[in-house]
C-alpha cells in the first residue's frame, strides 16, 4: 500500500507514547510526522488538535485499516514465514 504522506522506512528508536504499551507486552506502532525532526510544539501544551492535518489523518486511517485487515487474515504460520 502506498499513501502520499508516508515513507516506508525505519528510523532509530523514538521514545514516544507507544513505549509503555511495548513494555506491557502489547504490540504497538508509532505513526508520526517526522520531517527531519519534531515540530517545536511536539509534546508541549501547544501539541493539540490544531496540529492535526485532515489529509494526513485520513491517510493514517487508511494505513491502519489496511493493517487491521491484513492482520485479520494472517495466521501465525504466515507471520513466522514473513
Amino acid at each position: 500500500m502506498s499513501v502520499e504522506a508516508f515513507e516506508d522506512r525505519r528510523t532509530g528508536r523514538i521514545a514516544d507514547d507507544h513505549v509503555p504499551f511495548l513494555h506491557a507486552g502489547i504490540p504497538a506502532v508509532d505513526i508520526l510526522r517526522f520531517e527531519g525532526g519534531f515540530a517545536p510544539y511536539w509534546h508541549t501544551v501547544r501539541d493539540d488538535h490544531t496540529a492535526i492535518q485532515a489529509e494526513g489523518l485520513d491517510q493514517v486511517g487508511a494505513v491502519a485499516e489496511a493493517a487491521i485487515r491484513r492482520l485479520a487474515t494472517t495466521t501465525w504460520a504466515d507471520a513466522a514465514d514473513a
